[in-house]
């Protein structure tokens, strides 16, 4: 079966195959409608008091496709890194794979306790994301499955969600900025590598990002207080995302941990991140489901 016989043939909506000796990501594109969760969301949006909120516009096949590769050029025009194409089949993308996930190699990096190379992986993610928004882009979903590693760059792909075309492009980066937070909290053990990070995205963007930023988490407050109660009976990994995130961001936002001008201010081994959110389990992953 030839590559293009694969790409049409049905098939999951992700899948890795081998052709002629090389590693490919078949990814069948508006196969799996959207779920009452998305659905709902969209239907909300308008009443969302953030913009940040607002969910991206429902698209079938073609409209994912159609946004897949424009994300593409624009990151590539901008001197980003993205997986090579290797074909467009009807509404079927094709890639090459670029090796493991950031979020594969955080969780290595956790089984190796190497503290080091998980900090260096983290603030190196916010510092790309900072990189990214200064070049007027927004990624839309920037989870560590979503991005992998080549040298020292990082390499982004699935970009299914464009929450630019719905709101400011300042609060869309806010969004990235705060969904990036809620892993970088829950898959560090280093409370100063969050830190790190988050001056590291920080003294990349304007101030309009942050302001954007500070607008989220203050709407934030009564969800919070909402997730407190209830996880007094029971807290899914979702809320618990959340609340490390938005804790963390709401502290980094009205002191942030500024470095020395020559270099990173060194301190001692923090507690993990459960200090700041407790009970948490160990290496969860997911994002915000709709």
């Amino acid at each position: 079966m030839t590559l293009e016989q694969r790409a049409a043939a049905p098939g999951p909506r992700i899948e890795r195959h081998v052709d002629s000796g090389r590693v490919v990501w078949i990814k069948r594109l508006g196969v799996e409608p959207p779920g009452f969760g998305q659905r709902l969301h969209a239907a909300l949006s308008r009443l969302m008091p953030v913009a940040s909120w607002r969910a991206s516009r429902l698209v079938d096949g073609q409209g994912l496709l159609e946004r897949e590769l424009h994300k593409r050029a624009a990151f590539q025009d901008n001197g980003f890194k993205i997986p090579p194409l290797v074909l467009v089949y009807g509404t079927t993308l094709v890639t090459l794979d670029v090796g493991p996930t950031i979020l594969d190699r955080l969780r290595m990096a956790d089984a190796a306790d190497d503290i080091a190379l998980n900090e260096r992986l983290v603030v190196l993610l916010a510092a790309e994301l900072g990189r990214l928004h200064a070049a007027g882009l927004c990624h839309g979903r920037p989870h560590p499955r979503d991005m992998a590693l080549d040298g020292n760059e990082i390499v982004f792909f699935d970009f299914e969600e464009e929450p630019e075309a719905v709101m400011p492009l300042a609060d869309a980066q806010a969004r990235d900025v705060w969904l990036m937070f809620f892993q970088l909290t829950a898959l560090t053990r280093s409370s100063r590598a969050v830190r790190r990070a988050f001056w590291a995205y920080r003294r990349q963007v304007g101030s309009d990002v942050l302001v954007s930023l500070d607008r989220i988490l203050r709407f934030s407050r009564l969800p919070l207080r909402l997730c407190r109660a209830v996880g007094r009976i029971h807290l899914g990994g979702d809320m618990r995302r959340f609340m490390g995130a938005t804790l963390f961001l709401t502290a980094a936002m009205i002191a942030p941990d500024v470095p020395h001008a020559q270099g990173w201010q060194e301190r001692p081994q923090q507690p993990a991140m459960r200090s700041v959110m407790q009970d948490r389990p160990e290496d969860e992953d997911g994002t915000p489901k709709h």
